[in-house]
């Protein structure tokens, strides 16, 4: 007999952003499977699982988590970058049964939901520390967060912005936010200036992404 799989259901502003998110889990193999949802509107099944993906709601306070409470969706699960412990403790306060970090393997991610909707509350961050720990390109002297930084990186590459919202499955709007606030704290105004400043200081995407996961 096939193993009945786990119901999940990804909330977020950004339609983009949620197919990235569904077929990342759909891909796996792990026995679970994506529906659909939208607020205000009973789905035709109950739903084990709501991954909300901070991103389209801004941060932890403004998700209608009063609203997603309702008797079809058994555990709410928080889907971020953000790894304040604050903020962490905000979403286990207002009842959230995962904190999972937008950084985590396939596998990873998906063995995480299996733990939660086994009974277990998880905050994974993936390996990462308090921000005060983490180290990434730009962090200490420039101030740039680990999203920051990502962006920089693949702008160093040559990618436009539509290919950094794919590659980090965020918004298009989100990309933007960004590179306006990292063209600020290094000091640049255009894109050439901002490779320039990241070639002399190691911002390729790989060692990026390597320190932030061995942080």
């Amino acid at each position: 007999m096939e193993r009945e799989r786990v119901s999940v259901t990804v909330v977020d502003d950004y339609e983009v952003v949620a197919r990235g998110v569904e077929k990342v889990i759909n891909d796996s193999r792990f026995p679970i499977r994506v529906v659909e949802f939208a607020l205000n509107k009973q789905p035709r099944e109950n739903i084990d699982i709501a991954l909300v993906d901070t991103f389209g709601a801004g941060e932890i306070h403004t998700i209608p988590l009063a609203d997603l409470r309702v008797g079809w969706i058994d555990k709410l699960v928080v889907y971020t970058w953000n790894t304040d412990p604050y903020l962490v403790q905000v979403a286990l306060s207002n009842g959230v049964a995962g904190y999972l970090h937008k950084g985590l393997p396939q596998d990873h991610l998906c063995q995480s939901l299996m733990r939660i909707h086994a009974g277990e509350t998880v905050v994974d961050l993936g390996g990462t520390a308090p921000p005060a720990a983490l180290d990434w390109p730009g962090r200490t002297e420039y101030g740039l967060t680990p999203g920051e930084s990502e962006v920089l990186a693949l702008i160093t590459r040559g990618k436009s912005n539509s290919e950094i919202a794919e590659a980090c499955f965020i918004s298009i709007n989100t990309v933007k936010y960004r590179i306006r606030h990292l063209y600020r704290k290094i000091g640049v105004s255009t894109r050439a200036q901002a490779v320039a400043w990241a070639l002399k200081h190691d911002f390729d995407i790989d060692v990026v992404r390597k320190k932030r996961q061995n942080s």
